[in-house]
């Protein structure tokens, strides 16, 4: 089993408190919202984005929708 590479984000909430995450998984975490969330508004909700979000998430990466909050 290969180590996962790790990226820094910062939480939007509080500027300055960093997290190190899975990069491969902020990938695909990125790629599944930027597929979903519309251009145009009015946009979608946090329950609508969930709803449809599941099926742009690779399957091997979040298996059962694990790790996904």
């Amino acid at each position: 089993m290969s180590k996962s590479s790790k990226i820094t984000v910062e939480n939007v909430i509080r500027p300055g408190k960093t997290y190190s995450v899975d990069a491969d998984k902020y990938a695909a975490m990125k790629a599944a919202l930027l597929a979903v969330i519309p251009s145009e508004v009015p946009g979608l909700t946090l329950a609508e984005i969930r709803e449809r979000i599941f099926a742009h998430l690779p399957q091997e990466l979040f298996p059962d929708e694990a790790g996904v909050s």
